[in-house]
């Protein structure tokens, strides 16, 4: 089949969108994502009929929201299948500058707060996704700037407080429920690697005149595009700070090494509470 590209999808999907974009699709109950393939045959592929397309300077969004409650969306690469419910909008994303055939390379999954309205409900849900992945071929994903911890250590500050950061919790550890209910008020998030495939979980709650809001968010993402693409915006922010005189390039340096003397402790830290160092 020829592929379509993304200036006609505009005009094939439009017409989607125009009919309705926003209805809910009743009949639906399993959608299908992947990385990797051109967007308009993995969105016509995917199983919902409409999508919202967002199209500024190059990069390109197709977005479907408002899903229906009976429906399930599942990442099918095979053997790192995850399935999520309680989902309320897909989003399918590509770079016309940078992917030839417009592949796509990232995939985001936003499940509804409305459906998670409990802790128990969230909790569930949460241990759901992290059972998957033990199951699947992924492997708990550590960034370079993130101490190789196990553990409670992976939650922990230098003084062993509490504290937010963005490095990912370990998917193997279980909370007490004063530890839950602590740690998730901000924004955690969980990573693993497979196939060159990122997968983020975050997962945060917020409670407001009594009403509970969780958000879930699942992200999988071309490692090496996505990992090029921050190289080259930290590099342009680097540049343009320096000639302006802000010296970014030295703080940045300064900062790689702060971290690196950071982690060093950290580590010690976990190893002297029980938890351990473990490869990247």
């Amino acid at each position: 089949m020829k592929l379509v590209t993304c200036r006609t999808a505009v005009l094939f999907f439009g017409l989607s969108l125009l009919l309705g974009c926003t209805q809910r699709m009743n009949t639906m109950k399993l959608v299908r994502v992947d990385l990797g393939r051109n967007i308009v045959e993995t969105a016509r592929s995917s199983g919902i009929s409409s999508y919202g397309v967002d199209d500024v300077n190059g990069s390109i969004q197709f977005s479907a929201v408002d899903l229906p409650d009976d429906l399930y969306v599942r990442f099918s690469r095979p053997g790192l299948e995850i399935q999520a419910r309680s989902v309320f909008s897909v989003a399918l994303v590509t770079d016309r500058k940078r992917m030839a055939n417009e592949e796509v390379f990232l995939a985001r999954i936003k499940m509804a707060a409305s459906k998670l309205n409990s802790h128990s409900a969230a909790r569930l849900h949460l241990n759901e996704i992290l059972i998957q992945f033990a199951k699947g071929k992924w492997k708990r994903h550590i960034p370079e700037h993130c101490p190789a911890v196990t553990g409670r250590s992976t939650m922990l500050g230098l003084s062993g407080e509490f504290h937010s950061s963005t490095c990912p919790i370990d998917p193997s550890y279980r909370f007490s429920d004063t530890e839950y209910l602590a740690l998730f008020k901000q924004t955690q998030e969980y990573q693993w690697m497979g196939d060159g495939v990122l997968a983020t979980l975050a997962v945060d709650y917020s409670e407001t005149g009594g009403i509970l809001m969780y958000n879930f968010l699942l992200k999988f993402e071309d490692h090496r595009i996505m990992k090029k693409i921050e190289e080259e915006v930290a590099a342009w922010k680097r540049r343009e700070g320096d000639a302006k005189g802000w010296n970014s390039t030295q703080q940045y340096e300064i900062g790689l090494v702060e971290t690196a003397e950071r982690n060093k402790i950290l580590e010690q830290n976990a190893i002297a509470r029980g938890d351990s160092v473990v490869p990247r």
